[in-house]
């Protein structure tokens, strides 16, 4: 049970430094209040509320498999606060005015290349919630087969 709290509680936590992420990258790109900030407490307090909810044994415990995509679910919250803070921002053209080296805002220095890979980072997962119960149930993979 010890390890299951380990791998289960970790994932359910993650939720708070996916926040703070969020948090700073409003803070440093986002478009002013589009996103709300809120307090910087209150990402660490989901992060500890959904791992004390793991903890005390709200998350199943039946089937680790399924409990590591329960934990999932509670990041889709920071998963979409992380994507609209960075992606209702406007961004510069590539044909655009180029200003002085070293006279850059930090919009400017964060390339497309980066970009993606920001958003495909955190949205890359989230197939996995659905696709997991339908290739258990109507394929021949096996659960371990399926879960690695």
């Amino acid at each position: 049970r010890l390890f299951w709290f380990v791998c289960v509680g970790n994932v359910s936590f993650a939720s708070c430094y996916m926040g703070l992420i969020g948090r700073e990258v409003q803070r440093h790109f986002g478009v002013s209040n589009a996103v709300p900030m809120g307090p910087w407490w209150f990402w660490p307090a989901y992060g500890c509320y959904m791992a004390l909810t793991c903890g005390l044994g709200y998350i199943s415990f039946k089937r680790p498999a399924c409990d590591i995509f329960i934990a999932g679910a509670t990041q889709f919250p920071t998963t979409f606060y992380c994507l609209g803070a960075l992606g209702i921002r406007k961004w510069p053209q590539k044909n655009s005015k180029k200003v002085a080296v070293g006279k850059e805002t930090s919009i400017e220095l964060v390339s497309p290349m980066y970009r993606a890979m920001y958003y495909i980072g955190f949205i890359a997962n989230a197939p996995l919630l659905p696709l997991y119960p339908v290739l258990v149930q109507y394929t021949d993979m096996t659960l371990g087969g399926v879960n690695t």
